[in-house]
């Protein structure tokens, strides 16, 4: 009898000690995927490099003027966005990319502005002149899209307009989640798009981490899930497309190292999108076919390209930081409307997709 009790004692203890690693593993790993993901998304704000090849709005204001507002996401947090132009064939917003803000988009801003639409655009939370003490997490810019389509929504006169939708990157994914939403939306272009939360999650976190990402998958699904919930951390940028008939023009450059044409991206869904009003607009050629690069002008993008290596060569000289007076010289000989003359094509590609979705 006692031999079975000692028996039991030590099956009792390995089953014990056999939980508490368990138990001690994952804590170990859903404290790895919070320090990961959170690095992933802190407070972005402007850099003075950004700010001197970023477009001044102050310097374009007597031709674009913008109307100025505020409006409050589910976090409560007070969101900065901007209104340009005065056409009543729809109004777009823009939708930016992670470390983006509004004014990143000036140049795509005014041309769709140009063309007669209204556009609003704004800096999602945690993000330049927004309110939050970090960007919350990947599902965050589709609250704050939803937020800012209640903003039109509870307005007297934009309310009449059709809705578009523009987003790039991180946007991209949430202007399709919007989609899934009770909003009337006419149309949706998604630039660079991201397919879902846990795809560029474990892309991005590979760059960290390496294959060992996909072990921690479970738990950083977990930990975006304690954030945003299940629903939310499981919606697909494809699948919202694919159960809409709204259409839809899906922009991919073939060298997007960030959401990739073959991994994480929307338009490597496309085969899965049911959508019979989806259309696909790809970019191969050379300086226009990144993440980003796609939309400005190939000279606008060899001009950045050598600002960069300026840059470079100023931060490899001085090593322990550029002097004031050497960066602010550097900073003033920076043409920045040269460095953000847009991809017209581009431009006109999305102006007529809305136009036609309008017919």
């Amino acid at each position: 009898m006692a031999e079975i009790k000692t028996r039991k004692q030590k099956l009792l203890r390995g089953i014990v000690v056999t939980l508490v690693i368990i138990l001690i593993f994952a804590i170990i790993n859903l404290a790895a995927a919070k320090i990961i993901y959170d690095s992933l998304f802190p407070r972005f704000v402007y850099s003075d490099y950004d700010l001197a090849v970023n477009i001044d709005y102050e310097e374009i204001k007597e031709d674009y003027p913008r109307k100025e507002f505020g409006f409050f996401n589910n976090l409560d947090l007070r969101l900065q966005g901007y209104l340009y132009g005065e056409g009543n064939k729809g109004i777009i917003v823009v939708a930016p990319g992670l470390s983006s803000g509004a004014d990143d988009y000036l140049s795509l801003t005014t041309g769709l502005a140009d063309m007669g639409w209204r556009v609003l655009t704004f800096d999602t939370t945690g993000s330049f002149m927004s309110e939050g003490d970090d960007s919350v997490g990947f599902c965050q810019e589709t609250e704050d899209l939803l937020a800012a389509l209640t903003y039109i929504e509870s307005d007297r006169e934009l309310s009449r307009l059709p809705v578009f939708l523009v987003g790039h990157s991180r946007g991209g994914y949430a202007a399709a989640c919007a989609l899934e939403s009770d909003f009337d939306i006419s149309g949706v272009a998604t630039i660079s798009g991201a397919n879902s939360p846990m795809e560029v999650t474990i892309d991005t976190s590979k760059n960290y981490v390496g294959n060992f990402a996909y072990a921690g998958y479970p738990f950083l699904y977990a930990y975006q899930s304690l954030i945003f919930g299940t629903e939310m951390t499981g919606m697909s940028a494809s699948e919202a497309i694919s159960q809409s008939d709204c259409p839809t023009l899906i922009i991919q450059g073939t060298e997007d190292t960030v959401t990739p044409p073959d991994t994480c991206s929307i338009y490597a869904h496309r085969d899965e999108i049911e959508n019979p009003n989806a259309e696909y607009l790809v970019y191969s050629e050379e300086y226009q076919s990144g993440h980003s690069n796609l939309m400005y002008s190939k000279d606008a993008v060899l001009y950045a390209q050598d600002i960069d290596r300026q840059y470079e060569i100023l931060t490899e000289e001085y090593p322990d930081g550029i002097p004031e007076a050497v960066a602010d010289e550097f900073y003033a000989s920076i043409d920045s409307e040269k460095a953000n003359q847009p991809n017209l094509q581009l431009i006109e590609k999305i102006n007529t997709f809305f136009e036609d979705a309008l017919k």
